[in-house]
């Protein structure tokens, strides 16, 4: 009939995987809209649903709980970091001490100036939520694992690193050390003398 509205694209698991991936796409920018006029904290998950025009037992559909989409939100944003890190370290990747000190102090330099750190790590409330997300979440670990997996086990083999390390470890004590240092920065020359003394030394054989 003229003048009628076409009905709504019906999301949740019947959906294809595409049309899955768009819906989980749409509510996140809507998440990152409403964390932008009101705060991580602030906003609901009616907040999110109004934003995305969709109703919230929809939201529900695709994220358990609040803490499920901002979890969600902080690692889309840090996948496409990722993207730049990846960039920014291929000539490093034949010496893994050097790679892990400049993979390290590449995020603590940069990882702040990424919009999406500073919408939310911007205040003490919000930069608390954001990075128990980090460091909890098993996407952005398995990111660290896949980066620094070829270089380490290259260096395993060449027997230039101690043979005790343990990647799994090592990439978790990472992102807790490089995280202390975003939330409360220092001079970048304490923080390389740092990483120097106590990471890249006690990789020593």
């Amino acid at each position: 009939m003229a003048g009628q509205q076409p009905p709504q694209q019906r999301w949740g698991s019947n959906t294809r995987h595409d049309d899955q991936q768009n819906g989980r796409n749409r509510i996140l920018d809507a998440a990152m809209h409403c964390y932008r006029a009101r705060g991580v904290v602030a906003t609901t998950i009616d907040d999110i649903a109004r934003q995305a025009s969709i109703s919230r037992r929809t939201v529900y559909r695709y994220f358990a709980n609040k803490q499920a989409v901002i979890l969600a939100v902080v690692e889309s944003q840090a996948l496409i970091f990722f993207g730049e890190l990846k960039q920014a370290m291929r000539r490093y990747r034949r010496n893994f001490p050097a790679f892990l000190k400049r993979a390290m102090l590449y995020t603590i330099e940069h990882g702040p100036q990424a919009p999406a750190h500073q919408l939310l790590m911007g205040n003490e409330s919000n930069a608390a939520i954001a990075a128990h997300s980090y460091i909890d979440s098993q996407v952005i670990r398995q990111a660290w694992a896949e980066l620094l997996g070829p270089p380490f086990a290259a260096a395993r083999q060449a027997g230039t690193i101690r043979g005790d390390i343990d990647l799994g470890q090592l990439v978790g004590w990472s992102q807790r050390l490089m995280m202390s240092y975003i939330l409360f920065p220092t001079d970048k020359r304490a923080v390389a003398r740092d990483i120097d003394t106590f990471v890249v030394g006690a990789l020593a054989p």
